[in-house]
């Protein structure tokens, strides 16, 4: 791009260039005001500018990729004496956040009773829900399902879920007999 030399300031210089935009540049060798130049953009330095561009985009893609994608799925079966089940099912991601939930129940109270509980930790929405079963009447038993990518992840999680349990029963005063079965995602 073609343009003169408006002001010169030691090692830059101010041109005005044919489309009316002022720019600095470094100073040329024996310049002048009024002096014409001729600059062209640094390809190397635009290069480097869209490479850098390109990998925050890809890092950005592949964060949402491993939030957003299901690292495993976690079935709280409430199973009541009456042969009457309550199926709450989380997808789970890598980071243990409920990406979905799905309710199978013909309970109106136990839904109504639910929070929202997408996006939040798998340990909060297991103590949400077992809150909202405690409104009901008594169950016979809990099974919890465990189908993760990662079996120890998986054996983990049945631990904090164990330890969870025991509290959620001092805090409501109910007791469940609680049983697991883990697979592992295919």
């Amino acid at each position: 791009m073609k343009g003169v030399i408006w002001k010169i300031e030691g090692r830059k210089s101010i041109v005005l260039f044919q489309n009316g935009d002022f720019r600095a540049i470094p100073t040329p060798v024996d310049a002048q005001i009024g002096m014409a130049v001729s600059v062209s953009y640094n390809k190397k330095r635009i290069f480097l500018f869209a490479s850098a561009l390109c990998a925050v985009a890809i890092a950005a893609v592949s964060a949402a990729a491993l939030y957003f994608s299901p690292a495993g799925y976690i079935d709280i079966i409430y199973e009541r004496a009456d042969d009457r089940r309550i199926i709450v099912e989380f997808s789970i991601n890598r980071f243990d956040r409920i990406l979905e939930t799905r309710i199978f129940s013909a309970e109106a109270a136990f839904s109504e009773s639910l929070p929202a509980l997408k996006h939040k930790d798998v340990d909060e929405g297991y103590a949400d829900t077992f809150k909202a079963a405690s409104l009901l009447p008594a169950a016979s038993r809990l099974r919890l399902q465990i189908t993760h990518m990662d079996i120890q992840r998986a054996e983990e999680l049945k631990a904090r879920f164990i330890h969870l349990t025991g509290e959620l029963e001092t805090m409501t005063g109910r007791t469940l007999p609680l049983t697991f079965e883990i697979e592992r995602l295919h």
